[in-house]
């Protein structure tokens, strides 16, 4: 009885700490430097809401001779060192389509590139209204505003 004790106390005190979804706000201290926490700043003038999307502008534009982003997201990692860019494409095509690779363009809040990255869709190749998702990690900094994305193939 005790070996199974053991295990399902040790289980539920996981799911008793997972973190619900919550805003995120990035703040800086008193001396500059700046973090992310799911509680408010404690100075307002410091407190910034990071939005869910930082930039959906090319979320509805429906590319008809291949591959069009349907929805994506970004989520910074439990640590704070990435943020994890996950989405959806589809091939709005008539053709199948292959290699699709998806890239990220990280921006400062004047649209300056910061960081460059990319990634294969899973899966890499999709016949006419196939699906795939992706999800690309970035390295984490303060000079990160928002996200540009980018869809390539052959």
């Amino acid at each position: 009885m005790k070996q199974l004790f053991i295990p399902i106390v040790f289980i539920l005190s996981l799911l008793a700490s997972t973190p619900s979804s919550a805003k995120l706000y990035k703040c800086t201290d008193q001396k500059g430097k700046i973090y992310y926490t799911d509680l408010v700043c404690p100075n307002e003038s410091a407190k910034k809401e990071m939005k869910e999307d930082k930039n959906r502008s090319n979320l509805k534009k429906i590319n008809k001779n291949g591959i069009s982003i349907l929805d994506w997201t970004n989520r910074l990692s439990g640590s704070g060192t990435y943020f994890y860019i996950e989405g959806i494409l589809k091939n709005t095509s008539k053709k199948r389509v292959s290699r699709i690779r998806v890239k990220v363009k990280s921006l400062n809040s004047r649209g300056q590139l910061v960081s460059l990255d990319d990634g294969y869709a899973d899966p890499t190749s999709l016949y006419p209204e196939g699906e795939a998702t992706f999800q690309i990690m970035v390295r984490n900094t303060s000079e990160i505003e928002k996200f540009s994305l980018s869809v390539i193939w052959e």
